[in-house]
């Protein structure tokens, strides 16, 4: 049988996980979808209706990190992982509690955050700068870069300029691209080497047989 587990961080030291399966999926899950896209950031919606058992997140909050796994015997996949980008909350008068919860992926802070010439002006290779606008942006998951790209990099002047675009602008004059997964690592590689993957759309079904709880798409 499969199973969904929920990890939601509300802070360094606080993880509360949420157990789904057929026996209260009904009960719990009113809507879950994950995409998992080539071409934008992944993302996930959750509309969830819990028992006081978990009151505790009623502290979830923007920013919270989540995780998304399905389970299967000894086998477990990755579903989605990323943070909480809006959470709203209703109270039930039983003590239970409603979550509708919109996710993306961790390497979205590349569109809020801001670059400027002091913080990459030391960056003399390709690899070191990447590194440096992920540490800037807040961004502690895996990057990893393929072994044929050159490391060789040249940029202008920077000024509160998005991090995001200048990842964008540092590719392209590369002819390279990135991709993330759905377990929120990114892969920095040559644009020729790119092979889209045909692999069919996964779709897990619990409780009533024509609920899909939750649907992998790549665009």
């Amino acid at each position: 049988m499969d199973m969904m587990k929920i990890l939601f961080k509300l802070d360094p030291n606080k993880e509360i996980k949420l157990n789904i399966d057929q026996t209260n999926f009904d009960e719990i899950v009113k809507e879950i979808t994950a995409h998992d896209n080539m071409r934008e950031f992944n993302t996930a919606y959750l509309r969830l209706e819990l028992s006081d058992e978990y009151k505790e997140l009623g502290g979830l909050k923007d920013k919270d990190d989540i995780v998304m796994i399905r389970e299967n015997g000894d086998d477990s996949s990755i579903f989605f992982t990323g943070y909480i980008e809006k959470v709203e909350i209703s109270f039930k008068d039983n003590g239970g509690l409603g979550l509708e919860i919109c996710a993306i992926s961790s390497f979205a802070k590349l569109e809020r955050t801001y670059l400027n010439q002091q913080t990459i002006s030391e960056c003399t290779g390709f690899r070191k700068l990447i590194s440096k606008i992920m540490e800037a942006s807040g961004i502690v998951n895996s990057v990893t870069i393929d072994d044929d790209v050159d490391d060789r990099v040249s940029f202008s002047f920077v000024h509160n300029f998005p991090a995001l675009s200048f990842l964008r602008q540092l590719l392209f004059q590369k002819d390279l691209i990135f991709i993330t997964s759905k377990d929120d690592t990114m892969r920095i590689l040559k644009r020729s080497n790119y092979v889209p993957s045909v692999a069919p759309i996964p779709v897990i079904t619990a409780g009533d047989p024509r609920i899909s709880s939750l649907r992998i798409t790549r665009g």
